[in-house]
């Protein structure tokens, strides 16, 4: 996924950072390992990947999520007795699910990440029953029931 102008522009001040570290800071931090892990954290943190995913389930419903830590195993947290309602105990027994990450930012923004959710959970409508898994925004009789 490319990443948009904003995204690369908010990246500028930490590679420009990055890139003035020169040979004789190498050679320090060598010396002082402590205060280099404390630089690499701060850098990591500040870089962390932020994601938005969709879960695609065997019936073709799908759950939209957000995961702020770029956790690899996280798969969201739709409500399990919602999902199993609609498989067997035998359709339980051998199950995959599809997590395709569908929006990504480095930004420490979490509201932007928030506000994106909602407008995916709504383009791809996983907030209706017969087409995902989303409890909110509340979905009723095919109208958005959230406030815009």
């Amino acid at each position: 996924m490319k990443l948009t102008k904003q995204q690369r522009l908010g990246l500028i001040p930490i590679l420009q950072y990055i890139l003035c570290v020169t040979y004789l800071d190498i050679i320090y931090y060598q010396k002082n390992w402590q205060k280099l892990f404390v630089l690499q954290n701060a850098i990591f943190t500040y870089m962390q990947r932020k994601v938005i995913y969709k879960i695609t389930y065997p019936n073709g419903k799908i759950y939209i999520g957000k995961d702020l830590t770029n956790t690899l195993n996280y798969f969201g947290s739709a409500n399990s007795e919602y999902i199993s309602a609609d498989f067997t105990d035998e359709q339980m027994m051998d199950f995959t699910i599809r997590k395709e990450i569908i929006w990504e930012t480095f930004s420490n923004d979490t509201n932007e990440v928030n506000r994106i959710e909602v407008e995916l959970i709504r383009k791809y409508k996983s907030n209706n029953p017969q087409i995902g898994y989303n409890m909110w925004p509340k979905h009723k009789n095919n109208v958005d029931k959230s406030p815009t």
